[in-house]
């Protein structure tokens, strides 16, 4: 067979052309959406955006995200070469030193596999401010826990939480579904297991404390703690989302503290887009001091989404 020929009478072009095709269908433009507006929120959020994409073997997620890429390439410019956004895939087993080695050589680091972990972490944290970086995209988030002990490799798993805090770059993590959420789950709410509850609510009231408003609203209340995790799923991101959402409205209307109708407009304007299906948690809710239904188990749909 010839380099021009192939079987069936494809051509190259064609085949090019055939593996080229992409549909950017609602749910991918959607993805693709959030993973815009994290990049573009990074320079002026109160903490980097993340987020978590899962679905299972052949869904497209490497596809897409490998796609947002190449829509963003390196840039050369009079003063060196610009990444606004940086893909690479964990290795595995994830190791602190495997992990900085492969971010390097996406960033083109010439001596990627050299040196000590600090120094290692030193050029990357210098590279990701000299090359104005955006966004990191890392692929296989699953590979952050053992394959045979199913153990969360903290040691990694930390330290790339703490680049990203360093650095402020927005990250989106992309997994197997089933697989990924046991790296990064969202708080838990189970009456059954009265842990998952204290616990949820324990990280409210530190939330309270937080805020500058003039009275301490009473979000650890349980009926209030409840409406939260309904309206976050108990994914971080979009709880915090919504508090910050919700406060802001508070402030700029001169509100002491926050209720159940600031909260439910702040649902509405934050989160309504990504917690599609998830109805509002918050109407009707007055103060929010009354009881509320318990909060569901987040979905694997809703885990598509800042971790």
């Amino acid at each position: 067979m010839s380099g021009r020929a192939m079987a069936g009478g494809v051509s190259p072009a064609q085949r090019r052309q055939i593996e080229g095709i992409r549909v950017a269908y609602p749910q991918w433009q959607g993805i693709v959406d959030e993973i815009e507006r994290c990049q573009e929120w990074a320079a002026v959020a109160a903490e980097p955006p993340c987020l978590l994409v899962v679905g299972p073997t052949g869904a497209g997620k490497s596809t897409l995200v490998g796609s947002y890429a190449r829509e963003h390439p390196a840039v050369l410019t009079e003063t060196g070469t610009t990444y606004p956004v940086v893909t690479a895939t964990i290795p595995s087993p994830a190791t602190i030193k495997s992990l900085a080695m492969v971010l390097l050589a996406a960033l083109g680091d010439p001596r990627a596999t050299s040196g000590t972990v600090g120094s290692m972490t030193y050029r990357l944290t210098r590279y990701f401010r000299d090359c104005q970086v955006e966004l990191l995209i890392l692929d296989e988030v699953q590979h952050f826990r053992d394959r045979d002990s199913r153990r969360v490799l903290e040691n990694a798993s930390n330290w790339l939480k703490t680049l990203i805090k360093e650095t402020g770059v927005a990250c989106v993590l992309v997994g197997l579904q089933g697989e990924a959420e046991d790296v990064l789950l969202p708080f838990g709410w189970d009456e059954r297991r009265p842990e998952t509850v204290r616990e949820f609510v324990s990280f409210l009231a530190l939330v309270e404390r937080a805020l500058p408003l003039a009275e301490q609203p009473a979000l650890a209340e349980m009926g209030m703690a409840r409406r939260l995790h309904g309206a976050s799923g108990g994914v971080m991101a979009y709880l915090m989302e919504l508090v910050r959402g919700a406060t802001y409205l508070a402030l700029a209307e001169g509100r002491a503290t926050l209720d159940g109708e600031v909260l439910g407009r702040a649902f509405a304007q934050r989160l309504a887009s990504v917690r599609r299906g998830t109805a509002n948690p918050f109407h009707d809710a007055g103060t929010g001091q009354g009881d509320a239904g318990a909060a569901p188990e987040p979905s694997h749909a809703d885990r598509v989404g800042r971790a």
